[in-house]
């Protein structure tokens, strides 16, 4: 299935190894990565390279749809939906620094939610948030997530990072 993913400012590319040194540019900050789950600080290449793999793979099995999305096409943050077992997705994202405070993680996940409900037919989006980071509250506040519990996030060092979830149902027209 060919998803496509569009907003105003960004235009966007599927995860491959091609586009790794794209995505290291992203994710190269220790801030970063201590607000994701995927990836340790220091940032291993071949972490990065697996994820790179992951991304080519699940998205021929339509299983998860991971973009890099460009500013200027400059390498600006990542945006993921991952399609899960009980026919709902998971949302991930994250802002390279200097591309922070600017409203592209709101355009982006304004944009993969819209793709996510209207080319993936999927009924209900949510996405985990660590309890202190409040720029991500915010953002999904702003695409009218509504917080709808806790739970403890495994982390890829193995710790466990307690964080919000927010959920975001598909609006059905009658």
């Amino acid at each position: 299935m060919n998803i496509n993913l569009s907003t105003p400012r960004l235009h966007y590319n599927i995860i491959t190894h091609d586009r790794f040194d794209d995505l290291y540019e992203t994710l190269n900050n220790k801030d970063t990565c201590a607000n994701i789950s995927l990836f340790n600080w220091p940032l291993d290449n071949e972490k990065l390279k697996e994820f790179c793999t992951r991304s080519e793979k699940n998205y021929a099995s339509d299983l998860e749809y991971l973009y890099i999305a460009y500013d200027n096409y400059k390498p600006a943050g990542h945006v993921g939906i991952y399609i899960k077992p009980d026919e709902c997705a998971e949302i991930g994202y994250w802002v390279a620094p200097e591309f922070q405070g600017k409203g592209l993680a709101s355009e982006m996940v304004k944009g993969a939610c819209d793709m996510a409900f209207t080319q993936l037919n999927v009924p209900q989006i949510y996405a985990t948030a660590a309890l202190n980071n409040h720029a991500s509250h915010k953002v999904l506040r702003n695409n009218l997530f509504q917080k709808t519990g806790n739970k403890n996030v495994e982390c890829a060092d193995g710790h466990l990072r307690p964080s919000h979830v927010f959920t975001k149902t598909q609006n059905k027209k009658p």
